[in-house]
């Protein structure tokens, strides 16, 4: 069963190695399965013979990394044949979280920070986790960028929940600068009203888990430069994202692409789903 496990994708790369850490540490603190994905690209529907083989070892290193740590973690691999983004899309399917890494030395990783990795977080049916490659304090802060609109609510509540589970303090950042549409509020809206949104946004979650410190910044300036300046002292960094409509590709174009390119703290992309039809 994979409803409550997550998926990682692998391929041998450093970039990969701290993705695949995350994601095992992430999965012990939920007591949950973790899906170690390598995909390998086919030749005529059939995987070549080194090609295969060397995914296997791909594999069973991720494997033995792992269980090095967390001995006791359920682990399950797999072998993916196809496209990086088209395979590791289909795998995620009945997982609560899939997590790749932001820079490798290999095929996957290197393409995970372009066109893979927003292909994943525009149509995963799941939070998605990028890794940066520089070292992160995991005593940090969690941080979430906070609009106020109701497409941002699954992100603070993702960001709160985090914070809960690891026992740290969360850091609340809005951004008044309106020249830019994506938000999922209305153009013209005052900035008093705009700031109220968003400490009721906030205010929300505190009031349910009081035990998280909480601390409201509101900045002045495009969301993504302070997100991305804020993220230096962060364990966490969460953004929401529709992932359906007009506001998909200024999201993952202005916040979410800058966000998974230069953060340099792990980047949570929370979407809310469209209701299914």
């Amino acid at each position: 069963m994979t409803g409550n496990g997550l998926l990682v994708g692998v391929d041998g790369s450093p970039g990969a190695a701290r993705a695949l850490r995350w994601a095992a540490a992430e999965a012990a603190g939920l007591d949950a399965p973790l899906t170690v994905c390598c995909v390998v690209a086919s030749l005529a529907g059939r995987l070549p013979v080194r090609a295969e083989h060397w995914g296997t070892e791909v594999l069973a290193a991720a494997r033995e990394q792992v269980r090095a740590d967390w001995p006791r973690l359920s682990i399950r691999t797999v072998l993916g044949d196809g496209h990086a983004s088209t395979e590791l899309l289909r795998v995620s399917a009945g997982h609560r979280l899939t997590v790749v890494g932001s820079r490798g030395d290999s095929g996957l990783t290197g393409l995970l920070v372009g066109s893979v990795a927003l292909h994943l977080v525009s149509h995963v049916r799941c939070p998605m986790v990028v890794v940066p490659p520089s070292r992160v304090d995991t005593r940090a802060p969690v941080l979430v960028g906070v609009d106020g609109s109701e497409l941002n609510r699954p992100a603070v509540a993702y960001a709160f929940a985090a914070a809960d589970r690891a026992g740290l303090p969360l850091v609340a950042l809005s951004s008044l600068d309106t020249r830019r549409q994506g938000s999922g509020l209305p153009t013209g809206m005052p900035a008093e009203r705009l700031v109220e949104l968003a400490r009721e946004a906030v205010g929300e979650w505190a009031d349910k888990l009081p035990h998280v410190p909480v601390r409201h910044r509101v900045v002045a300036g495009p969301p993504a430069r302070e997100l991305v300046a804020a993220s230096a002292a962060a364990s966490l960094t969460v953004v929401g994202s529709r992932g359906h409509g007009a506001m998909t590709a200024l999201l993952l174009g202005s916040v979410g692409r800058r966000l998974v390119q230069e953060a340099a703290s792990p980047v949570a992309v929370v979407r809310q789903l469209a209701p299914d039809r």
